[in-house]
């Protein structure tokens, strides 16, 4: 009841226990993040290497094949280290290590261009709207990528 004794509308209700648009706002970025952590492995630790990895792969690329394959182990350590912990394991040489992080770097960005612009629309879609059921109803209808 309010102030007045009148009893508070179904939409006033509503209002009061709805999130508001920047928590719904806020809800999409932290979807945002789960949908990335369904993708890749979590941690700024691994966020960090994934970016030293690539970096170090497009500097193999940029070697070439010929040069990159003739590297000795050591001098792959010294100069590619985060990168030369994967011959052997994910690929025979070097270069092919280069080539698959260079590949899912690719297919990453794919993917983290869906999540941002579904987080971004979505957001905008939350701000845009008119009341607490429109914000509430743009929020459910984000459709997030899937692996």
């Amino acid at each position: 009841v309010d102030a007045i004794g009148d009893a508070p509308s179904e939409a006033e209700v509503y209002a009061r226990i709805s999130p508001s648009k920047e928590e719904l706002c806020l809800r999409v970025s932290v979807d945002a993040e789960a949908c990335r952590q369904r993708f890749i492995t979590p941690g700024s630790g691994k966020a960090m290497d994934y970016l030293e990895k690539h970096n170090q792969a497009n500097a193999v690329h940029d070697l070439g094949q010929e040069v990159a394959n003739a590297l000795s182990e050591s001098d792959r350590r010294a100069q590619f280290p985060t990168l030369a912990a994967s011959v052997g394991r994910e690929a025979p040489t070097l270069w092919e290590c280069a080539q698959i992080v260079i590949a899912r770097y690719e297919a990453w960005a794919t993917i983290s261009y869906d999540i941002n612009t579904a987080e971004l629309d979505g957001k905008i879609a939350i701000r845009d709207a008119s009341d607490a059921a429109a914000a509430r109803a743009a929020y459910e209808a984000i459709t997030w990528p899937s692996p």
